[in-house]
């Protein structure tokens, strides 16, 4: 199963008819149950049908309380938003022909407004339309050999390392170096189908090394490490453009951007929680950091 779809309407317990409630309902609150199972399966979800009823005399109320549409029109933009920072991958309205109170759009302008809107919103998303268009490539994607090459490493000793990223970093306008299609490479323009970046998160506490059998280094010694090395000019990171990274623990201390780009700066960074590495363009191929150990280097066994 690839994709989960589920059918959302108002439903509010304790209402003298749940269906038709007399407000509109939160909308993280609202999407909680779909986002929540499709969390707990791990499968990305979206939404088949939808729709909410204006709250009208139609419905059993004494007043109208949005005769105009306003505030429904507004609820399914608010509700559109929280579903896609909540993975919400399609969003697909209930049409009936039942008249305003009941969902005929024809009847309803400002809803019908709002989601024209939405429709043009997504149309002229530019990121999406990248994503869209390297799927329709058939998704090439290859790790630059030397984050491989240290990647694999990594993995190697139990550390946990991403390279390419989630769909937000795949929409983000300009994509960045988890993308492969990358529009801030440097010195040159990323190469499309290569990614550049990666991410290594926090061993678990008390993790040993695969390799030897050793403590894992934390990130605060495997990132020094790495700055150090790449300071001295150690071949096997030459090709390392900036690194993210934490010198003290539990996001209490700073966090710094270390880049050379092309020489040596320091600045300030709200990347935490991990180490994130991202490499050079002209180096999509190269083998200069085979065997190098960062690990290895830490315990002082490797020259």
């Amino acid at each position: 199963m690839d994709l989960l779809l589920f059918d959302w309407y108002p439903f509010m317990a304790g209402e003298p008819d749940p269906w038709k409630p007399r407000v509109y309902e939160d909308p993280v609150s609202a999407l909680k149950v779909p986002a929540d199972i499709a969390g707990q399966l791990g499968r990305d979800w979206g939404l088949a049908e939808v729709d909410h009823p204006r709250i009208l005399r139609a419905n059993g109320f004494s007043v109208d309380l949005d005769p105009g549409g306003t505030l429904a029109a507004a609820w399914y933009r608010a509700t559109h938003t929280a579903a896609k920072e909540l993975g919400c991958r399609v969003w697909a309205h209930f049409h009936r022909d039942m008249g305003a109170a009941l969902g005929d759009l024809t009847q309803r302008p400002a809803e019908q407004a709002a989601l024209r809107q939405l429709i043009t919103q997504e149309a002229n998303d530019v990121g999406r339309q990248r994503r869209l268009n390297w799927v329709k490539d058939g998704s090439p994607f290859r790790l630059m050999t030397p984050a491989r090459d240290l990647r694999d490493i990594l993995r190697g000793h139990g550390y946990t390392v991403y390279d390419i990223g989630n769909r937000s970093h795949l929409e983000a306008d300009p994509p960045e170096d988890h993308t492969p299609y990358s529009a801030t490479g440097f010195p040159g323009q990323a190469r499309y189908g290569f990614g550049y970046a990666l991410d290594v998160m926090p061993p678990a506490s008390g993790a040993r090394s695969k390799i030897d059998g050793l403590p894992l280094p934390s990130l605060q010694q495997l990132g020094a490490q790495l700055l150090a090395d790449r300071k001295a000019g150690v071949g096997g990171i030459r090709w390392l453009k900036y690194m993210n990274w934490e010198p003290e623990r539990n996001n209490g201390g700073p966090c710094w951007h270390e880049s050379w780009e092309p020489t040596y700066a320091r600045r300030s960074s709200t990347d935490r929680g991990h180490i994130h590495l991202s490499g050079l363009t002209g180096y999509e191929t190269s083998t200069i950091a085979a065997g190098y150990d960062p690990v290895a280097r830490i315990r002082g066994d490797d020259e």
